[in-house]
């Protein structure tokens, strides 16, 4: 806001289409430290079990807020557990109760291996631990561009899916399954034949969201350079079968 707070609003959903409306709650600020505008990488999920709200951003230091809501008022959390990493992005796993972590460890002082790692949070109360750090395992040498292209997201069925850059600018989808903080994972696939640059740093141009029955879609935009696609918005259907 204009006090260069963090700060959040829940907003509650009435009817549909063209006749739906919006009501905001209150404004609370949820981190009263005054970043100056540095705040960055702000990730969202909601916990069902915990019925939580675990917001993670990047300003200066990564950080994790665990939220309370109720109605649509937000309860101040306690500024407190972070991830080393700017890059972070997260999903919630509704089988296991679980939040996942993905980054990359090319950045601030952390090895410079272009390499992608998970970990898992537990929510309880209005904290979160996590497990150890693990790497993404069989993945093929990464064009990551400090993990800003790569998305985190869980099926319906609770198979963790990432989708990332190949060293040779190939979209690639590869699945896990979570036991617990532990995730398993299997070998990557390709994504039809999408190449397509690095975001150059921005974020927001890449998502990976499930739909149903173990499908996830892939959005991405593409920069004028790209090897093909080149300036599109681009999608495509994964179908998670096992991993």
């Amino acid at each position: 806001d204009s006090s260069n707070y963090v700060t959040g609003t829940a907003v509650t959903f009435n009817g549909t289409g063209s006749s739906a409306t919006l009501t905001l709650g209150t404004r609370t600020v949820l981190d009263s430290s005054a970043y100056g505008g540095t705040v960055s990488n702000s990730q969202i999920a909601y916990d069902t079990t915990a019925q939580k709200i675990v917001l993670s951003y990047y300003a200066g230091n990564p950080f994790t807020l665990v939220v309370n809501l109720s109605g649509t008022t937000l309860a101040v959390p306690i500024v407190a557990s972070y991830i080393n990493s700017s890059s972070m992005k997260c999903a919630y796993s509704s089988t296991e109760n679980r939040m996942i972590y993905l980054y990359a460890t090319n950045d601030y002082g952390q090895p410079n291996d272009k390499k992608l790692y998970t970990t898992v949070g537990t929510v309880s109360g209005t904290s979160i631990s996590f497990g150890s750090t693990a790497i993404v395992s069989n993945q093929p040498t990464p064009y990551t561009n400090n993990g800003k292209d790569a998305e985190v997201g869980v099926d319906n069925n609770g198979v963790v899916v990432l989708s990332y850059l190949s060293s040779g600018l190939v979209l690639q989808s590869q699945a896990g399954t979570l036991s617990n903080t532990t995730i398993t994972w299997g070998s990557p696939s390709q994504v039809s034949n999408i190449t397509c640059i690095e975001t150059n740093y921005s974020l927001g141009e890449s998502s990976i969201r499930p739909i149903s029955n173990g499908k996830m879609i892939v959005t991405r935009a593409t920069k004028s350079d790209s090897p093909s696609n080149a300036s599109q918005g681009i999608y495509c259907i994964i179908t998670v079968s096992g991993t």
